[in-house]
């Protein structure tokens, strides 16, 4: 069963299992997905209500872009694991890029999604990776990392790509 049919929100913070038979403590990932939705529909709320009541917009689109990129990050390593597995064909796409593009990806953004994916899941990037997690990076600034320290030559020594690495996660800005 899909994991959005698991469970019914009143837009609040209840979360109701539509079916008590689901073992969702067994499933750590699930269980957390269904908090975050939870907790999601609760931000909604309380930015509608409260938004125009004193507090900083301006704040809280910073603080939200550091979510995108948090959620990206997960986002990222999911589609990393369907590449690796070959997921996309197992239900009829051609790949990954070719199923995010049938959820309404459009293709180009796809393909390199897919690339970034692969591209975290290499330990020489997991710095980048991590900061990308963290919130203090956009996807977007990931992509620049990871393509400039793939692009440095064989004769560069993982030292020295370690600390290329470091000074562009230095001088980018922050989520």
């Amino acid at each position: 069963m899909a994991f959005e049919h698991l469970f019914e929100y009143d837009h609040g913070m209840t979360i109701t299992a539509q079916h008590p038979a689901t073992p969702l403590q067994g499933d750590p990932l699930l269980l957390a997905r269904a908090r975050v939705d939870a907790a999601l529909d609760q931000l909604a709320a309380a930015v509608a209500q409260h938004l125009t009541a004193g507090v900083d917009p301006l704040g809280v689109a910073g603080w939200a872009r550091r979510v995108e990129a948090r959620v990206a990050a997960v986002r990222l390593v999911a589609l990393g694991e369907a590449e690796r597995r070959g997921a996309a064909r197992k239900v009829g796409a051609t790949g990954t890029a070719a199923w995010l593009s049938g959820q309404g990806v459009a293709p180009g953004v796809a393909r390199r999604d897919v690339a970034l994916a692969g591209a975290l899941a290499d330990p020489d990037h997991q710095s980048t990776k991590d900061r990308l997690a963290s919130g203090g990076l956009t996807p977007e600034q990931a992509i620049v990392i990871t393509r400039a320290k793939d692009a440095l030559s064989e004769q560069v020594s993982d030292d020295q790509r370690a600390r290329f690495e470091a000074d562009l996660l230095d001088q980018a800005p922050t989520c």
